[in-house]
């Protein structure tokens, strides 16, 4: 296994794992116990619907790990295009949910919720992973100074 795929694992399990903590939060807030049963299952959904995105994951992290800027740059704009990865394929679901069921969901406090739990995620999946992803190119600073 590639070190970039390690990592474009890491920040997807993280991510999957802050996002379930951040709507558990607020479901058992909001439910109790009884969200508990929805709490696993959403997790077991949420696996399964986003396992296919390690696919596109992978090449923006090696792609990010080899531009020219500083690693703090390059974390950034790969924390920043991961949110835009997700909330496209929200929006995606959004409109297939609309075709399908007939009926808007954009509206719901719940999705609104989650998009946002997903975006807190991000942010804390691909900050925890730093170190990893600096060690990636860690002479690239050297070379572009030279």
């Amino acid at each position: 296994m590639s070190p970039a795929f390690k990592i474009s694992l890491s920040i997807w399990a993280r991510t999957l794992l802050f996002n379930i903590i951040l709507v558990g939060i607020y479901a058992f807030y909001e439910e109790g116990f009884k969200a508990v049963f929805g709490l696993i299952l959403m997790t077991i959904g949420a696996f399964i619907i986003t396992l296919p995105l390690l696919i596109i994951i992978n090449p923006l992290v090696k792609w990010m790990a080899s531009i020219s800027y500083s690693p703090g740059s390059r974390l950034a704009s790969l924390g920043f295009l991961l949110i835009l990865l997700a909330i496209g394929c929200y929006a995606l679901g959004g409109v297939l949910f609309w075709f399908v069921a007939g009926t808007e969901i954009f509206t719901d406090k719940t999705l609104h919720l989650v998009v946002c739990a997903t975006i807190v995620a991000i942010i804390l999946a691909t900050w925890s992973a730093k170190t990893a992803f600096i060690k990636l190119n860690p002479y690239q600073n050297e070379e572009r100074m030279a």
